[in-house]
């Protein structure tokens, strides 16, 4: 069973992106190395995030414009990354490498990471496994995962080793998928490269999100929650910013359909939801509210979590356990900038 963090078909990703959706490593004294993909240095390169200085100086690859904002597209010709060599980064003990993709075409030969240019070290996919070689010239150990990638879905990748350096683990979407052990490698003397081309020197296409290096081993616990602690998978989107106009209510909205239940709308010239009277709205999703399922409502930038009744003011937002509708209730007078509805499944 499998956990996505966004899976096509469950709902239709809104054109227009929210201003909440944006996903970024999780950085703590253990990383050496993180990248959001938008925090850049004046000279241009990818910010590291962690403070190590170990920026990824980008080759052609550009922001994504998709769903997450801060991801950056790579074109499977000869985009990548590329991070200077440093101590911090040999990958030969204790190691985390956790890394948000949604890849393109045929997941086939793309590497995701790699240091050196004979599989000295290789986080690649290849026929759809995420596969690790790591040795010297071509002579390659390798471990492969269970789980089998597909294209089009944003997938969160975690692989761990231990302290000895020989025993890994790989985690798909905050789930524990397989374990192998590996000879502990020799210091690297390569540079790190994100993206790069892999085996057959098949191009890596795709978008990435994030990608992040620490120096020690996630338990499995920790990384359940940095994957549950993740943006959700929106069910209804709607910033009144992006429809500054006074002319009164519009259906057109990024996402899902609504009916105005009792009540009087319209938009401010700040371009804010005004209740001029009032009354509620509903709004009808794809997928239905199940009991198990991780909410998660945003009014004006706040955020509540769960079912039932969360309020900011006046402004009431009903969400019921088993139905597809969600009920919004506004007073006279109040103003809105925004309400973002998420959904997605949490590992348990």
């Amino acid at each position: 069973m499998t956990h996505p963090l966004y899976v096509e078909g469950i709902g239709i990703v809104p054109i227009e992106r929210s201003f909440t959706h944006r996903l970024q490593p999780e950085v703590d004294a253990n990383t050496v190395a993180a990248f959001d993909m938008s925090t850049k240095n004046s000279d241009g390169t990818l910010m590291d995030l962690s403070g190590n200085s170990n920026h990824g100086d980008i080759q052609g690859a550009v922001r994504a414009g998709g769903y997450f904002t801060d991801g950056m597209m790579f074109d499977g010709a000869d985009n990548r990354i590329d991070v200077s060599n440093d101590d911090t980064l040999q990958l030969v003990d204790a190691l985390t490498i956790e890394m948000i993709v949604k890849l393109k075409g045929e997941p086939n030969g793309y590497t995701l990471i790699s240091k050196g240019t004979s599989y000295e070290f290789d986080l690649t996919i290849w026929a759809q496994k995420l596969k690790i070689y790591q040795g010297e010239n071509y002579s390659s150990e390798t471990f492969e995962s269970n789980y089998v990638l597909t294209a089009d879905e944003y997938i969160h990748i975690i692989v761990t080793r231990d302290t000895s350096g020989e025993n890994i683990n790989m985690y798909f979407n905050g789930v524990f998928d397989a374990s192998g052990s590996m000879t502990k490698p020799e210091p690297y003397t390569y540079p790190l490269r994100i993206f790069s081309r892999g085996i057959g020197l098949n191009p890596t296409y795709g978008e990435l999100i994030f990608a992040n290096v620490l120096n020690n081993e996630l338990t499995e616990s920790q990384i359940k929650s940095r994957f549950n602690s993740l943006a959700t998978l929106p069910l209804y989107t709607f910033d009144a910013s992006k429809y500054p106009t006074s002319s009164g209510w519009t259906a057109n909205v990024p996402y899902s359909s609504m009916s105005i239940s009792s009540g009087e709308f319209s938009f401010t010239d700040a371009g804010q939801l005004q209740c001029d009277s009032a009354g509620s709205f509903t709004l009808r999703n794809a997928h239905q509210f199940d009991g198990d399922e991780y909410i998660k409502v945003v009014i004006d930038g706040v955020e509540y979590t769960g079912t039932g009744s969360v309020s900011q003011g006046n402004v009431t937002v009903a969400i019921t356990q088993g139905s597809m509708l969600i009920d919004v209730d506004m007073g006279t007078d109040d103003v809105i900038d925004g309400i973002d509805i998420q959904f997605r499944k949490p590992v348990n």
